[in-house]
């Protein structure tokens, strides 16, 4: 692993000496000698080795302003190693410079919660958590701010929805997941607040398909995914929308995505199928599983 430890060492080196420009030219200029040597190596470690690189470049993006280029390579860390802290760490900040202080809060919690010691994930979480008006140490807890009133009314609301939206009254099923919106947002912003908000996100988007407002539906679908990234719901309904676009493998991909966070949820199901009969594939074909197999 000479080549690898060599290179990683050199980019992190200049990357402590804010040469960012410099750092990201050696590890762009070893890609094709890195993957050679990984190409060695079994999958698990060699997704670990290229999620730590992508992280590292994530943070050289950083360094340079860049916050889109920086998001799209945390999230690729994070997709090789989901037990990542840094890419939690890094996606973050991203969050959290371009404004999404709910969305950076749950992003460094889980940073934390897959290591303790993660010094930059810390400092984070201090100045969302001010930003949020919250006690600089504040880590979400798994309990309901609401009071008993609130939840009642809460409660209520979603119900309401739920009718409303079966009979296809989806305006009005709308206005009344945005009143329990608002009374999640009154509330301390815990881990659960946030993700009841995803929920809640997921469903709006399925009412923006249903009012075919697909723009709208797919900014609802990414929030919630962005706030809970295992959420089988809102990769269902990425998979939906891509499919309704005619963007077949998009859909796909993300109907495996879906099925693989939730096996039984019976939606994503049924879109992996009807996706794949329009792909001309065996209607249970996932790719993700036969990956794992492998």
């Amino acid at each position: 692993m000479e080549v690898l430890e060599s290179t990683v060492t050199q980019a992190y080196d200049l990357f402590t000496k804010k040469d960012f420009e410099a750092a990201l030219d050696v590890l762009n200029n070893s890609d094709e000698d890195i993957n050679n040597q990984l190409s060695t190596i079994e999958e698990d470690k060699r997704d670990e080795h290229l999620a730590s690189i992508y992280n590292l470049k994530g943070f050289i993006y950083l360094g340079l302003g860049d916050n889109n280029s920086a998001k799209d390579s945390f999230e690729r860390g994070l997709q090789l190693n989901p037990n990542s802290s840094q890419a939690c760490a890094g996606l973050g900040e991203v969050f959290f410079l371009n404004n999404r202080d709910e969305e950076a809060k749950i992003m460094l919690e889980w940073a934390l919660d897959l290591n303790s010691q993660n010094e930059f994930a810390k400092n984070s979480l201090v100045k969302v958590n001010r930003a949020l008006a919250l006690p600089d140490y504040h880590n979400s807890l798994e309990v309901d701010s609401m009071s008993e009133d609130e939840l009642t009314i809460f409660n209520k609301c979603i119900t309401d929805a739920y009718t409303l939206f079966k009979e296809k009254k989806f305006d009005y099923s709308l206005e009344k997941i945005e009143k329990a919106q608002e009374l999640l947002l009154s509330g301390v912003m815990s881990n659960s607040t946030l993700l009841k908000i995803s929920s809640l996100e997921n469903f709006k988007g399925f009412n923006y398909l249903a009012l075919e407002n697909h723009d709208t539906a797919q900014g609802c679908f990414e929030k919630a995914l962005n706030l809970d990234p295992r959420s089988s719901q809102a990769c269902a309904g990425l998979g939906e929308l891509f499919y309704l676009k005619r963007m077949d493998k998009e859909s796909k991909t993300m109907f495996q995505f879906a099925v693989q966070h939730d096996p039984h949820n019976e939606f994503a199901v049924s879109g992996l199928k009807k996706v794949n009969e329009a792909l001309g594939l065996e209607t249970t074909n996932n790719t993700l599983e036969e990956k794992k197999a492998v």
